[in-house]
């Protein structure tokens, strides 16, 4: 991922779906790489803009293949968003993946998505389920929760199916909603709801 150009990522991202038979499993497995490369910044062995470099053309690499994916407009949405201040959205990118390969469409709302905006649509059923995000730079376990428990009785009254995911320290058992912590989980979740 840190000397791959955005063509060669896309075809190691395509050999793992064809190796793995799905792109759950392959995003498990890029996830994993995507961590090793946060542990390597984390020990100074690389620096933030080699990082940042790795992560926009990983970044790129995923929206291509997206873009040939196909879907409907009978398919259900999902929204994606990170919360609070979070930029990471690579997870978003790998769960995006997934949920168009399971037959839904995904909205992209993105990183730093304001809180009452994310409550406003939970509560509006314009949306079938809102797939939330927070790194580890989301470390207050408080606030994760707070915001939970609101998009959660948002979702519960418009019947909107929430999921929460990432690497922060969400509540393991929300009131409402699903914490998920890897990709085929969420696969199988999917396939629940069909």
């Amino acid at each position: 991922m840190q000397r791959a150009d955005v063509y060669e990522l896309q075809a190691l991202l395509l050999t793992a779906r064809s190796r793995k038979g799905s792109w759950h499993a392959a995003c498990d497995e890029a996830a994993q790489g995507l961590g090793e490369i946060g542990m390597r910044w984390s020990r100074g062995e690389i620096a933030v803009m080699e990082e940042h470099v790795a992560s926009e053309r990983l970044s790129r690499a995923l929206a291509a293949i997206m873009a040939t994916m196909p879907r409907s407009a009978a398919d259900p949405v999902c929204m994606l968003a990170c919360v609070g201040d979070d930029q990471h959205t690579l997870g978003l990118a790998f769960l995006q993946l997934c949920v168009r390969e399971s037959g839904w469409q995904s909205l992209w709302v993105g990183g730093s998505t304001p809180e009452e905006e994310i409550v406003s649509i939970a509560g509006s059923g314009r949306v079938n389920m809102i797939a939330l995000s927070a790194s580890q730079v989301s470390d207050k376990p408080e606030v994760l929760k707070a915001l939970a428990d609101e998009v959660g009785a948002a979702c519960r009254r418009s019947g909107t199916v929430l999921v929460l995911g990432g690497r922060a320290p969400w509540p393991e058992q929300p009131s409402f909603g699903q914490r998920m912590t890897s990709f085929s989980p969420f696969h199988e979740f999917l396939g629940e709801l069909r």
